[in-house]
């Protein structure tokens, strides 16, 4: 469905194409930039992790495809305001952040 011409005042648009904008909306600026923060976080460490070569590097590397997919999608829909898709997105992040990768021997020694 779409707004024929002329458009006129009463008719209410409630939902952003973009999940940013959605976000930033509803919430405010600094609230709204707070998942976004989360999210930027768990991305670096997937990032650490792979560039270290550390841990399992097929879930880092999930995580960081992951995260791409969904930033760029989030700029033009509200594709993460869907259950399954947000359930999936955080248990990948969640299991590239879980993940420790096993300690060295020489930090074994320190301990």
């Amino acid at each position: 469905m779409f707004q024929h011409p002329p458009l006129t005042a009463d008719t209410v648009w409630d939902k952003a194409h973009s999940s940013y904008l959605e976000l930033w909306a509803e919430t405010g600026i600094v609230a709204g930039s707070l998942p976004m923060l989360a999210i930027l976080g768990a991305l670096l460490m997937a990032i650490a992790n792979l560039i270290r070569s550390a841990g399992r590097l097929d879930i880092n590397a999930a995580a960081v495809g992951a995260v791409a997919a969904v930033a760029v999608h989030s700029l033009v829909d509200f594709s993460l305001e869907v259950q399954a898709v947000a359930y999936i997105f955080v248990a990948i992040l969640a299991l590239a952040v879980a993940h420790r990768p096993p300690a060295s021997p020489a930090s074994r020694e320190r301990r």
